[in-house]
């Protein structure tokens, strides 16, 4: 994977992967909808395995887009790891994210 390669010596963050979000996401022209911070679990490979609800229910339309989404593993010293992370999915609309 690109990700771990150039990250062969170091550590970084998981985070989602951009450029291959959901087909919902890139029809979508107003990114309201999507305007919610999302805790996901993520294993070493970067797959979903939970998504929290804390203390705010994760609409149906966002939770059903992260569920589809595609994540880059944390890594630790070069290697991949299991992770939390939380993120909004409304950051792809942000400038160069589209």
């Amino acid at each position: 994977m690109d990700h771990l390669s150039r990250h062969r010596f170091e550590s970084a963050p998981a985070q989602p992967a951009w450029s291959i979000v959901p087909p919902v996401l890139l029809e979508t022209k107003a990114s309201a909808a999507y305007d919610i911070p999302v805790a996901v679990d993520l294993d070493a490979d970067g797959h979903l395995l939970a998504i929290h609800e804390g203390n705010m229910i994760v609409p149906e339309q966002v939770r059903a887009v992260v569920e589809q989404m595609t994540f880059l593993p944390a890594v630790e010293n070069g290697q991949a790891i299991a992770t939390t992370l939380t993120f909004n999915p409304a950051g792809f609309f942000k400038a160069g994210s589209r």
